[in-house]
């Protein structure tokens, strides 16, 4: 039986919300009787509680605490389309309450109690001290006995919400589709914000700086505060629903919120402009103003805005479905973006390598052209109505510390090839010795584009863009020694049973100890630290977020155990932190002084975390383990793949851009100056000769989707060394960390605390001593694999640099890969003739799969699982759900949705059954034994309609 897709697919959503409320129902039923049965202890509850559930809206019920998705995601994202990035939003609720009090209170769906009294930051002055160094001892025993929620994290379905689901059926059976023109909104609760007051309205806005009261600038200002406040919670709350829940409503509803703040951020904008500064004395209160002046593409006219918005969202949609037919394969082409990396990283085979190269140019190029071009256009509109002279300018505001037209205090352009003529002989280093490398990867024979002295091309790299290298790492690494760290972490935190949680946890007290104070439980009962498998959501970014109201601080992350989740749990924990301290300064300065100083103090956490010693002191390496050179070698190694090569690609990418913004380039010329520049900065080069209608460089997701200045990941990055530099002022050997002490991080706590009411220039100055840029650090950090890549190209005379005359490598030359890419440790996807499920033969090899090994041919389960057997099918469970009552009195369990309805999973034995009275149960038992009853049926239901329809 075949259905067309439209019908099935709307048959299997069905399905599952019927899968999903009727488990609901059945959870429900018993968790009533089970009251019942204890005397009923809901009588107990405060009658304001139940009051206030049955008030909240649809949306606040299916969740009441949700978060932005992937461009809300990344508070390091500047974005000059709002005033702030939308993940610093939370602590301007109770400053905004104190300020305004006729706002009235910001209702919020759940009342977090205040945390214990810890050292408050506030708006300007010293942090309050730390406590003596006696009373550590005291304070470990206090992190360790915080409570942090329950530590079973729930993977079971959101609540149905029967209103929303009638909504959608009576929808479909009225006109055929769930889609409309135009939809209706849904987020009651952001639209009643929309004129709700005076800071809404711009039919009476007078002309700028024509308001000269000081006073009256005040008044507007904490005014502002209290409402954008309110508008700013919506956003993050839609926000976190739509990344931890995906589904068209979350999206719906979040897409909803953020044309509000749009709206808001347009109105307040021109408001602000009304008032003269230079009657202002107050300095900070004067920035608040000008950060407020700067509306971003907001000033453009309703239609150019949504223009541009709709532009985005096409670019990303198309680069998203584009797919390539794999080489010597027929259609349909299935090959998407994401999947390039694992099928280029898998094989050595440069004519492969070549068609996905030129495959994916030609299938998205050409039609994301015009798209691209006119959303420069639309960004040099939005620029020049700010009042500057064009995106470039715009974009480099934040770093060159100007304002509208006002003269740049720094010249970032040059700062940033300053930085980089440091660290070129390091990474021309590097550029030779992978040159090498690549030669015997792929075969001279093979890659007649490839010399010795020449650009790299750009197919060889083993990535779409020849931003990250990292797929060469196994073949490539200096040393062939196993790296075993990595898999020691990851066995001691199986043996000290860590869970996803845990690990942040851990990271929690390593910040306690270091002095940070306490952080909301919030973080413990509403954060998602591993991917609940039960709804859709959106894992990449793993990211903090400020839920907007003062006291609410969450984490969004699928982590998994591991040494690189660990170190992301630090990083995480580090911006919470950061968001944490700022809450108490005006709202506009609720941010960190900048994008970059948020990201290079974060990740500075994140080193600090793989250092031996504190390792060994969580047992989670063994105390005799040691930092071999080799080892440390190959870490570099691999980091320099992934971080250092993409720092001249970040210049590529700003200059191309900036040159369209100014004019010096248009669309003919796209072309050559994407390789003129990509050849100069980052020795690369096409594999074959391109013309002006290829495009090239909007091929790469960095350009097209990512539409905000790449300097922000080069500055970071820059400063991330520095910032450990002082952090580790007595490390002889920087790229091992330290151990800090409170003493060490006091002046990263007071940037903390002054979040972006000093500018990335104080912060730097503030933790460094020194308010200039500096790449030494960075090379300090790095200095054993200089060291290394130095003494390794001087000893076979490997060329440097690639302005030669394009010398071809000889067979003597080129050296034998340490490993081919079919052996190296590479995640692939086994096929179905690989593998086996419990029960299944594994008799010619096969991996066994869902916690069973491979014994005398059969998956068997793994020793203390017990195999439940349901039909033909076998699996791996805990225990024996019979021993909890749910067995059928014959060796079989109960299947049927009720128990008087016989069916069992014992196999018919021909004799008749006698009837016995079933005893009566205990409600609760009775319940209990309904509910898995309902879920056996409805997953046997489910599994059989999809094999009659697919």
């Amino acid at each position: 039986m075949r259905l067309t897709e439209p019908l099935r697919a709307l048959i299997f959503g069905l399905l599952t919300i019927i899968c999903f409320a009727s488990a609901d129902s059945t959870r429900n039923a018993a968790a009533t009787q089970h009251q019942e049965a204890a005397h009923a202890e809901s009588k107990q509850l405060p009658k304001q509680q139940s009051e206030s559930e049955s008030s909240l809206s649809p949306e606040e019920k299916a969740d009441p605490k949700p978060e932005p998705p992937a461009n809300v995601e990344n508070p390091s994202n500047f974005d000059m389309s709002s005033q702030w990035s939308v993940t610093n939003r939370k602590e301007e609720i109770e400053t905004t309450k104190e300020l305004v009090p006729q706002s009235g209170p910001l209702s919020k769906p759940t009342e977090e109690p205040k945390p214990e009294p810890e050292p408050v930051p506030g708006s300007r002055g010293p942090p309050v001290p730390e406590p003596p160094s006696a009373a550590i001892d005291d304070e470990m025993e206090q992190i360790s006995a915080e409570d942090y929620g329950d530590n079973k994290e729930s993977a079971k379905p959101d609540e149905v919400d029967n209103d929303v689901i009638q909504q959608l059926v009576d929808r479909f059976l009225n006109t055929g589709s769930t889609d409309e023109e135009k939809e209706a909104k849904v987020n009651k609760a952001a639209q009643a914000l929309v004129n709700s007051s005076a800071y809404w309205d711009m039919s009476s806005i007078q002309a700028e700086r024509s308001i000269k009261d000081p006073a009256m600038a005040k008044k507007w200002m904490d005014g502002y505060s209290a409402e954008a406040q309110k508008v700013l919670y919506q956003v993050t709350t839609a926000g976190w629903s739509y990344v931890t829940s995906v589904s068209h409503l979350t999206k719906q509803i979040f897409d909803e919120a953020e044309e509000v703040l749009s709206e808001f951020v347009k109105s307040s904008s021109k408001q602000a402009k009304q008032f003269d500064m230079s009657s202002v004395d107050d300095p900070l209160l004067r920035k608040q103003f000008q950060m407020l002046s700067v509306d971003g593409m907001n000033a453009l006219n309703d239609a150019s805005r949504q223009e541009f918005s709709q532009i985005q969202s096409k670019i990303n949609k198309m680069i998203a479905e584009a797919g390539i037919c794999e080489m010597d394969k027929p259609p349909p082409c299935l090959l998407k973006h994401a999947d390039i990396p694992s099928v280029l990283a898998r094989k050595n085979n440069a004519e492969n390598a070549q068609y996905i190269w030129m495959g994916w140019r030609s299938a998205i190029a050409p039609q994301l052209a015009p798209l691209y071009e006119r959303l420069m256009q639309l960004t040099n509109q939005g620029a020049t109505l700010n009042g500057f002279s064009d995106g470039g300018s715009m974009w480099r505001s934040p770093y060159e510390l100007s304002i509208e037209s006002s003269t740049p205090k720094r010249n970032m352009v040059e700062e940033l090839n300053r930085l980089f003529s440091q660290i070129l002989p390091f990474y021309k280093q590097l550029h030779a010795y992978v040159r090498r490398q690549l030669a015997g990867i792929f075969g001279i024979a093979n890659t007649p584009q490839l010399t010795k002295d020449g650009p790299i091309p750009a197919h060889l790299l083993k990535t779409i863009s020849a931003d990250n290298w990292a797929a060469l790492y196994h073949e490539t690494k200096p040393f062939e020694s196993d790296e075993t760290r990595t898999e020691q972490v990851l066995e001691h935190l199986h043996k000290l049973n860590y869970t996803a949680k845990g690990m942040f946890v851990q990271a929690y007290k390593y910040f306690k100890q270091l002095g940070f104070g306490k952080l909301p439980k919030s973080l413990w009962t509403k954060s998602v630290f591993s991917r609940t498998w039960s709804k859709d959501m959106v894992c990449n970014p793993p990211v903090a977020y400020d839920m907007r109201d003062g006291n609410d601080y969450r984490i969004k992350a699928c982590a998994q155990l591991g040494d690189s989740d660990f170190k992301m749990a630090h990083r995480l924990i580090a911006q919470v932190y950061y968001e944490y301290f700022y809450r108490e300064q005006p709202l506009p300065f609720r941010e960190a002084a900048n994008p970059s100083t948020l990201t290079a103090i974060i990740n500075v956490f994140s080193l600090l975390a793989s250092n031996i010693d504190y390792l060994k002191s969580l047992q989670l390496l063994p105390a005799n383990a040691n930092d071999s050179h080799a080892a440390r070698v190959n870490e570099l190694y691999l980091q320099a793949l992934e971080e250092v090569v993409k720092l001249p690609f970040d210049l590529v990418v700003d200059n191309w851009r900036f040159n369209i913004f100014e004019g010096r380039t248009n669309k003919d010329t796209w072309n050559d100056d994407w390789w003129r520049l990509s050849e100069h900065y980052q020795g690369v080069k096409p594999p074959v000769p391109r013309t002006a209608t290829d495009f090239d460089a909007i091929a790469t997701p960095a350009i097209a989707q990512m539409h905000f200045p790449a300097m922000r990941h080069f500055i970071g990055y820059i400063m991330q060394f520095q910032f450990l530099k002082a952090l580790c002022q007595n490390k002889t050997n920087l790229s091992e960390g330290c151990r800090l002490q409170k003493s060490s991080v006091e002046n990263v706590k007071k940037v903390m605390m002054l979040g972006s009411s000093i500018n990335w220039v104080d912060a730097l100055k503030m933790i460094t001593g020194s308010d200039q840029l500096d790449a030494r650090p960075l090379l300090e950090y790095y200095e054993p694999l200089i060291s290394w890549l130095g003494n390794a190209n001087e000893r076979v005379q490997v060329t440097v640099g690639w302005e030669g005359a394009g010398v071809p490598f000889t067979e003597s030359e080129v050296p034998v890969p340490r490993t081919n890419a079919s052996d190296a440790n590479l995640q692939h996807v086994l096929s179905e003739d690989q593998v086996a499920f419990p029960g299944g033969d594994c008799s010619k090899g096969q991996e066994c799969l869902l916690d069973s090994t491979c014994k005398s041919g059969m998956c068997e389960c793994n020793e203390g699982l017990y195999t439940l057997k349901i039909g033909n099918t076998h699996n791996c469970v805990p225990g024996n759900p019979a021993d909890a009552g749910f067995g059928d009195g014959h060796g079989g369990l109960v299947i049927g949705l009720f128990p008087e309805e016989k069916i069992s999973t014992l196999e018919p034995s021909g004799e008749p059954e006698p009837s016995a009275k079933p005893e009566l149960e205990p409600k609760a038992k009775s319940a209990e034994r309904h509910a898995l009853s309902s879920r056996l049926f409805i997953t046997s239901l489910w599994v059989l309609t999809w094999t009659l329809f697919d």
